[in-house]
């Protein structure tokens, strides 16, 4: 019995990166003393030959690879969403750039216009005042000094330069108010082109995660019908069973009663009446 249980102890020690290390023999489940329970034993065998638990994992590495496909796809839809933002933005600035150099010379031009009428209206008033002061002398010589005076009076300086002035403000307030509809519209159409663009790699987006989904949910339902049409292993213990003779097959029977030991308490000894 003794020898048997130095067995025991000697069978409990495991090998661990190259180090003998003792199991520990105070818990009960790890008592060398104790015969082990078949019923609550699982071999390592028993376990890799589960068909569930392989199929187990072939799921969990199909979901992985599925959400590695996924997480890859939004990566590269963010990537393009970004690129496509950066493009639109320097489209934006190249219109605006563009319109600014037009209405830069559409101003210019106004201004040269209105430069060259100055000068004719310029040339008029001095036109005007030369008259009028030829006809208030001429109506000063005649005696005629009440209508010379009126005449003199009447005389607007300025004039022709004050309309052009005038209209040259009207026209430079118009075609402002012109430009700055050309920026609002270049703004809108840019904000509407940013807005379907992040629309678009939106619905993408979630196309991704559905197709995901899809996907996960096909792979499991592929599993689960591979379980349930895939034969039961059979029990490691009935294996062993089935292989031994049948004397050694009544000590494989579960059981669970523990021998004695320093961790059992030895009977009283009885005195017999012989």
């Amino acid at each position: 019995m003794k020898f048997e249980i130095l067995i025991q102890i000697k069978n409990r020690k495991l090998i661990l990166n190259g180090n003998q290390k003792m199991l520990s023999p105070i818990t009960p489940s790890r008592n060398p003393f104790v015969v082990p329970n078949f019923e609550e034993s699982f071999s390592a065998d028993s376990v890799d030959d589960d068909p569930e638990v392989f199929y187990h994992d072939i799921i969990n590495s199909m979901k992985e690879d599925s959400k590695f496909k996924m997480y890859d796809r939004k990566k590269y839809i963010n990537s393009s969403e970004q690129k496509s933002k950066r493009r639109l933005i320097q489209v934006y600035h190249e219109r605006l750039e563009k319109l600014a150099k037009v209405q830069k010379q559409q101003i210019s031009d106004l201004k040269n216009a209105w430069e060259e009428a100055r000068c004719t209206a310029d040339i008029n008033d001095m036109a005007e005042l030369i008259d009028n002061q030829q006809t208030t002398q001429v109506l000063a010589i005649c005696g005629k000094y009440s209508d010379a005076i009126k005449t003199q009076k009447s005389m607007k300086k300025g004039k022709h330069a004050a309309k052009c002035d005038q209209k040259f403000m009207n026209l430079l307030s118009i075609m402002q108010h012109r430009h700055q509809c050309e920026i609002d519209a270049l703004t809108t159409t840019f904000q509407s082109e940013l807005q379907i663009s992040q629309s678009e790699h939106k619905v993408l987006k979630e196309q991704i995660e559905n197709q995901y989904r899809t996907e996960l949910a096909a792979n499991t339902t592929h599993v689960i019908n591979m379980i349930s049409k895939s034969p039961k292993p059979e029990p490691t213990k009935e294996r062993l069973i089935k292989t031994v003779s049948p004397q050694k097959r009544k000590r494989l029977t579960p059981c669970s009663k523990p021998v004695n030991s320093a961790f059992t308490p030895i009977p009283a000894y009885r005195k017999s009446n012989v």
